[in-house]
């Protein structure tokens, strides 16, 4: 189908360099992976019927959600 979905990275910010001990301030990964897969940050539910349910009976949904704002680090590669 051409579909793919990537789970988000961490934007290093100076918190975050001494954090992991990172040599240097990378670009945000999200973005650039995004523009090079031609890709777009999705505000719409995705709905999946055919994830089998490990509980018999289940009729909930199950919602996964993380908050993404627009391109708001205006990524490059």
């Amino acid at each position: 189908y051409n579909v793919a979905i990537k789970c988000a990275t961490i934007t290093p910010d100076e918190a975050r360099m001494e954090e992991f001990k990172l040599k240097q301030m990378w670009k945000s990964p999200n973005g650039t992976i995004r523009n090079i897969l031609n890709g777009t940050v999705f505000r719409e539910p995705i709905i999946c019927k055919n994830v089998p349910r490990l509980i018999p009976g289940w009729t909930k949904p199950i919602c996964i959600g993380r908050h993404a704002f627009g391109d708001q680090y205006k990524a490059t590669d």
